[in-house]
């Protein structure tokens, strides 16, 4: 079991790294629900064991919340009619919250699929 100091240093590692995608055009407010989000299950996941792979874990969560809820809102509103009547500050904040809470749980399994298909694991998909 992984200490618990560590994994929260590294998740603060990773929420001053994130700090220049501000400037990036990232949404700030949902950047930092993202990173809370990550942070929080980032301190849950018994196979996050280096204050490193914690750092990097809530760097990658936060990010994509910060950029993937904007859009994810506009593809919401745009596949669905009723959620288009909603204040999109309000979505922004709950899809940054769930991408920052998914992503640390899904990006080893987007990299190990990754790896089987450059590998050539799955040349027919």
């Amino acid at each position: 079991m992984t200490e618990p100091t560590s994994t929260a240093t590294g998740a603060a590692a990773g929420a001053l790294s994130a700090i220049p995608a501000i400037w990036l055009g990232a949404q700030t407010d949902a950047l930092l629900v993202g990173l809370f989000a990550a942070m929080l299950v980032t301190a849950q996941i018994r196979t996050i064991d280096s204050v490193r792979v914690a750092a990097a874990t809530a760097f990658f969560s936060a990010l994509a919340a910060g950029y993937g809820s904007p859009l994810l809102v506009v593809l919401g509103a745009a596949a669905m009619p009723s959620v288009a009547r909603i204040d999109p500050s309000s979505l922004r904040l709950l899809s940054a919250f769930a991408i920052g809470a998914l992503m640390p749980t899904l990006w080893p399994l987007i990299q190990r699929r990754a790896a089987d298909r450059l590998a050539g694991g799955h040349e027919n998909e």
